[in-house]
């Protein structure tokens, strides 16, 4: 990832287009405050999440935040996570890439945060922005796939394990114009069991089952556990109507 703060800080770039293709005297970077951070892992937006009308983006970096032990002191080496909600206009003055090359750090002042609520939630390695209630303002599905994940020292040799967590899903209603929890939102589903990573993707899928609301699909790609523990693990998405 981008280094400029730190090793693995990250970034997401923001490359403005021209009649021409990409222009490359204008960008704008959205950089992690701290190494570790790993801003950038998921992106998106693009839509108004905060009420003003004009379009937001929203950053993932699952390493910011309270991190768990290393794992070689017997730990997951997991962190909090966040996601960035970062308000827009962009690309209209030397701030936000209308001329130059600007650079902003993602938690800056106006910058709204979903945060991790433990240190192995890994918070901003997935998520969905989408209009769910039909109010005109984007609303977020946030992944915490990390949650539950632990260290475990196998009692046939000794053998130091990462255990993937069942993971959860919450759904986060906009306007977003403050920093919030991910355990704060309107609905929230948790997957059945260890190495399940549910939330591992996440979607608002248009509606399924009639009833003219948005439905969500996750992503649990180890369902029935990871493939080297039971054979018949073969990965699940789940739709909730």
């Amino acid at each position: 990832g981008d280094d400029a703060a730190g090793e693995d800080a990250g970034a997401a770039w923001l490359l403005f287009g021209s009649a021409q293709g990409f222009d490359p005297a204008r960008s704008l970077a959205l950089r992690g405050a701290s190494a570790g951070d790993e801003a950038g892992v998921s992106v998106g937006g693009g839509m108004d999440l905060t009420g003003d009308g004009v379009p937001d983006l929203v950053v993932g970096a699952p390493g910011v935040g309270p991190r768990d032990p290393a794992f070689a002191d017997g730990g997951t080496g997991l962190a909090a996570g966040a996601l960035f909600v970062v308000p827009g206009p962009f690309g209209t003055g030397p701030t936000d890439g209308g001329s130059g090359h600007a650079v902003v750090t993602l938690g800056a002042a106006g910058h709204h945060t979903i945060s991790g609520a433990a240190a192995t939630d890994c918070v901003g390695r997935a998520f969905d922005a989408a209009d769910a209630d039909g109010d005109g303002v984007g609303d977020l599905l946030v992944s915490a796939v990390c949650v539950g994940s632990h260290h475990f020292v196998h009692p046939h040799g000794n053998l130091d394990m990462l255990v993937d967590g069942p993971g959860a899903v919450a759904a986060h209603d906009g306007p977003f114009s403050a920093d919030r929890s991910w355990t704060e939102g309107r609905a929230t589903w948790v997957g059945d069991a260890d190495w399940d990573r549910f939330g591992a993707a996440v979607v608002w899928t248009r509606d399924q089952d009639g009833d003219g609301v948005r439905d969500v699909a996750v992503g649990a790609p180890d369902y029935y556990g990871a493939d080297w523990i039971n054979l018949s693990a073969t990965g699940r998405v789940l739709l909730f109507a």
